[in-house]
């Protein structure tokens, strides 16, 4: 999921619209978490560790942008769902 998802200009975007990419961003890393569990392929992190590795890869590459996005993203779900850690 790591390359789908680089946004060069998220921090000049409105705020509707950057929460508009949190949520779309949560919800493709759930529906692909939850196809990949339920084939069976599932991979060994929990979701909010899946995102996290993929924010970091963004650090590495320096799209830092992106990397807020996924901070972002991880920060709003830890607030609206709790269960979400």
């Amino acid at each position: 999921m790591y390359e789908h998802f680089i946004n060069d200009g998220y921090l000049d975007l409105d705020p509707e619209v950057q929460e508009f990419c949190q949520r779309f961003l949560f919800l493709e890393y759930l529906d692909d978490w939850e196809q990949n569990r339920l084939r069976g392929e599932g991979i060994p992190l929990g979701l909010e560790h899946w995102i996290y590795s993929d924010m970091y890869l963004h650090v590495h590459h320096e799209n830092y942008e992106t990397a807020q996005l996924y901070k972002d993203t991880i920060d709003r779900y830890k607030i609206d769902l709790p269960e979400f850690e």
